[in-house]
């Protein structure tokens, strides 16, 4: 089921298993590079990318995801009309994916970017990336977006 929870329309999130979850909730923050003694699960990479980093990563940055204004109905009409996306990439972190059904929970953690002054909306970040010379990092166009700082969750 390929639908976007109502809970997270019209948000930017960051999302998360349960177990980072509590590590955030102890520091206070999600971390562009979290210390690897309090990661509790494998950070999305790029196998391609000999860093085993994503577009959002190698920019210094924590992705999260733009829902604001987003309509499901564009996007899939986008993924049928491009080369460019790889739609599983976006569903597989949707609450009700059945690899989170079957593997636990995911976290979705709403943010308040008008409290971060380093956001990046999902529409610049594609504009940026589709410029970018460094095409091979894993990027979800149109729904991706990046906070080039770590995110106080306070």
């Amino acid at each position: 089921m390929n639908e976007i929870p109502k809970e997270l329309l019209d948000t930017v999130c960051h999302t998360t298993t349960v177990e980072s979850f509590l590590s955030i909730c102890e520091s206070g923050y999600i971390f562009i590079n979290p210390d690897p003694s309090i990661l509790k699960h494998k950070k999305f990479g790029n196998a391609q990318d000999e860093n085993n980093q994503t577009y959002v990563q190698n920019l210094g940055g924590v992705s999260v995801f733009d829902f604001k204004n987003f309509s499901i109905e564009a996007y899939n009409r986008y993924l049928n009309n491009t080369w460019e996306a790889l739609s599983p990439e976006l569903y597989r972190f949707l609450p009700n994916h059945n690899r989170n059904q079957q593997d636990g929970f995911s976290v979705w953690m709403i943010i308040d970017t008008t409290k971060c002054k380093t956001y990046i909306n999902r529409e610049s970040l594609y504009r940026q990336w589709q410029t970018a010379q460094i095409k091979g990092l894993k990027f979800i166009p149109k729904v991706e977006a990046a906070i080039l700082s770590d995110i106080s969750i306070e």
